[in-house]
């Protein structure tokens, strides 16, 4: 949830406020006892995707670059452009959540290929229109095919004859209703048993 900003006086009392996951910080390139560049360095080393945009009314070229060079999102000069500041702050904290967005999937496709390579179940992951996308290494064992065979075929035509309404009465259901009711369903072995 948004809060709106959160003025600090000082850095301390910025480093203080880190743990409560601001979305930006931004900050001014003086500051007391201290200077915009010490915090960044500080903010990098705690939050290191957290976007922080540097201002001040000393705009220099070697500033700015050592300013982007620290890890800094953006670097502006006052008097203020308030306009551009609002681009800027909109821009860097769109970049964070798209981050952590990525982030997030990262984390769920390393769990799934998990899932994949470690489950004792046979797992076929079948588009709605019916063929097999992909399978773990069970469904080659139950079915004695290579899963270059079982990918991209119909999953019915791994079902048994004996099977095949209810398995396609069943992949309706997941589609309409997302369960299913366990039954069994009888796949074809390469060899045509059951």
């Amino acid at each position: 949830p948004s809060v709106g900003p959160i003025p600090v006086r000082t850095p301390a009392e910025a480093r203080k406020l880190l743990g409560d996951g601001p979305a930006l910080v931004l900050t001014d390139l003086k500051l007391p006892g201290s200077d915009g560049l010490a915090l960044l360095k500080d903010i990098r080393r705690s939050r290191p995707g957290l976007p922080v945009v540097l201002m001040t009314a000393f705009g220099t070229i070697p500033a700015a670059v050592e300013a982007i060079k620290a890890g800094a999102h953006d670097f502006l000069t006052k008097p203020l452009d308030f306009p551009e500041l609002k681009r800027v702050a909109a821009k860097a904290r769109a970049e964070h959540y798209a981050q952590q967005l990525a982030d997030r999937v990262e984390v769920a496709e390393v769990k799934y290929q998990t899932l994949m390579q470690h489950a004792n179940d046979a797992i076929f992951i079948v588009d709605p229109a019916g063929p097999v996308l992909e399978v773990n290494r069970q469904p080659e064992e139950m079915l004695g095919r290579p899963s270059t065979e079982i990918v991209g075929r119909l999953y019915t035509d791994m079902v048994s004859p004996a099977s095949h309404d209810d398995a396609v009465a069943q992949f309706q259901r997941l589609l309409n209703v997302g369960t299913v009711h366990a039954n069994d369903i009888h796949l074809r072995h390469s060899d045509g048993r059951q």
